[in-house]
């Protein structure tokens, strides 16, 4: 019998404007990456990670009043996960005290690599309880490698068709596309601090500007949610500020021209926001303009392009460029848009059995009485 679980006493002490989830594997490198002191120093910010519950034991663990984690049991003893609607069944019981935790936030943010049962399971249950508490919902979701087999294919494809429906924006990070990125310059046992410190700037590129402003100029919080607000797909890059000349210049012309999809580009974007971390050393004021205006140069007027900058609180932390693109225009890799298919007019094939070529004479013997054709 499944027990229902209260509300930690410690959650309910204030609310949260801006909560995280987490799901899976993920959150144990993304939280250990990004340290205990960075969660704990953001008491507007809400940290929730879902993990399965191998030895049966599940539960919600409060490592401190805002940040929480909650075990799920998503498999047996051997750590094989169980099938997906076994792993979502398992979410009823935290169903309620989900929604609790978070009801009166402006933004939730999901983030998960679909493709094993728990991640895919667990997934769809966060987007439809964060959905019914009416906060802005944005899925940063990694999608597994063809190299992964069918399975796991099979698992995110499920998985998507049950949350994208729950979400304002989608943010989407093919595995094969990413490998790509890296391919070059990291080596296969790196690979995975790699991927998981590019999702952590893709996250904090949102997370940071709206709670660790940077000066005077930058958005306020309910601009930048407001940007993710019944956004649909949103096109994504980042890219690492190098300490050159013209570092900041050669990392947005890097973003713009490679953004992690394969057909999409940012010149048919409305909206931009470009999230500038200026490292801890922080960047040069010229350096950092020219950010601002390589955009409006390159996407043009019509493009609403929003620049904010975010301190970083990180020891030796190098600065970093993440842009994000809302109501794209799909275009060609070589900049033509793509043609409109335009079906001929329906009319009856000249050979067709008798039902057929009954039906279609009836038709047409109300408009004309030629019926040479049959």
């Amino acid at each position: 019998m499944e027990v229902v679980q209260p509300v930690p006493e410690q959650w309910c002490q204030s609310v949260n404007p801006l909560n995280v989830f987490i799901v899976g594997s993920d959150a144990y490198h993304m939280q250990s990456g990004l340290s205990s002191t960075y969660w704990g120093s953001r008491r507007d910010l809400g940290l929730i990670s879902l993990l399965p519950s191998f030895q049966g034991e599940d539960g919600i663990e409060m490592q401190s009043e805002n940040v929480a984690r909650v075990h799920v049991r998503g498999g047996d003893g051997d750590g094989d996960p169980r099938d997906l609607v076994s792993v979502r069944n398992s979410m009823n019981q935290y169903r309620d005290v989900l929604q609790e935790m978070v009801q009166g936030a402006d933004v939730n943010i999901i983030c998960a690599t679909l493709g094993d049962s728990f991640t895919s399971g667990v997934t769809p249950v966060i987007s439809q309880i964060s959905a019914q508490t009416g906060a802005v919902t944005i899925g940063l979701l990694a999608l597994p490698h063809p190299d992964e087999g069918v399975k796991y294919m099979h698992h995110s494809k499920w998985s998507l068709e049950y949350t994208r429906p729950n979400l304002d924006a989608l943010i989407m990070l093919p595995m094969d596309i990413i490998y790509n990125v890296f391919s070059g310059s990291a080596m296969t046992h790196t690979l995975g601090e790699h991927i998981t410190q590019m999702m952590s700037r893709v996250l904090r590129g949102i997370i940071d500007i709206m709670v660790l402003p940077g000066f005077k100029s930058c958005p306020r919080p309910d601009d930048v949610a407001g940007f993710f607000r019944g956004a649909g797909e949103i096109l994504v890059s980042c890219r690492e500020v190098d300490y050159v000349p013209n570092g900041p210049y050669d990392a947005i012309h890097h973003c713009l021209r490679q953004p992690f999809h394969a057909l999409r580009r940012y010149e048919g974007a409305q909206k931009v926001l470009v999230s500038v971390c200026c490292g801890e050393a922080g960047l040069p004021v010229e350096e950092y303009l020219r950010i601002g205006q390589f955009c409006r140069h390159e996407l043009g007027n019509e493009t609403d392009v929003v620049v904010g900058p975010f301190t970083s609180e990180r020891r030796g932390e190098k600065p970093f460029v993440v842009v994000y693109g809302r109501d794209i225009i799909e275009k060609r890799r070589d900049g033509f848009d793509y043609p409109v298919a335009e079906m001929p007019p329906e009319k009856a094939p000249p050979r067709l059995p008798a039902y057929y070529r009954k039906y279609y004479g009836a038709a047409r013997s109300i408009l004309s009485h030629d019926v040479s054709n049959f």
